[in-house]
């Protein structure tokens, strides 16, 4: 995703209000490389996991965006275009 930013691509986050206190949350490097981040502040979770890319792009599925989903967890993505 910062790769992406770094490119040129529009790259906006949105997450529930508790995610940068997870461990493992990258949202501290996304702010850090300047892509716009948004959080719900509402008390409800928001369970949702997909990412919209240059408005052309949808990646969704199981995978939290965390390094231990990735580099722990058996979860599955989807990619469409």
């Amino acid at each position: 995703v910062v790769l992406l930013h770094e490119r040129g691509t529009t790259v906006r986050v949105l997450t529930d209000r508790d995610y940068s206190a997870i461990t493992g949350s990258q949202i501290g490097v996304l702010l850090k490389a300047g892509i716009c981040v948004r959080r719900d502040m509402s008390s409800v979770l928001m369970h949702h996991k997909f990412a919209v890319v240059d408005s052309r792009l949808l990646i969704t599925g199981s995978l939290n965006w965390t390094l231990t989903a990735v580099q722990g967890n058996m979860e599955n993505i989807v990619i469409t275009e």
